[in-house]
């Protein structure tokens, strides 16, 4: 968890500065246009300078999907646990 919020805020400040260093280095052009650029750029440099911590929270996101999945395949639904009582009372001839 705690590698997915160094993440999350590292490209939000990636994205932050550099719209910031935009906005003011370019002042005829309008905002909307220099988020655009600033998104482009900062998507550009994380994927450039945090591909170690990109693939932690990947590593993370994996595992606890894999914890999930695991933990539904122990635990039956109702259906399923009657119709396993139907199948042992059938077998037994009740």
């Amino acid at each position: 968890m705690r590698n997915y919020v160094l993440y999350s805020i590292i490209r939000l400040a990636l994205f932050g500065g550099t719209w910031a260093l935009l906005y003011f280095l370019m002042p005829g052009v309008h905002w909307f246009f220099t988020g655009i650029l600033a998104a482009v750029i900062a998507m550009l440099i994380s994927i450039l300078a945090l591909g170690r911590l990109r693939q932690g929270v990947a590593t993370n996101l994996e595992h606890s999907v894999e914890e999930r999945r695991e933990k539904r395949r122990g635990t039956k639904t109702d259906a399923e646990l009657d119709a396993e009582e139907e199948d042992s009372l059938l077998d037994r001839g009740e």
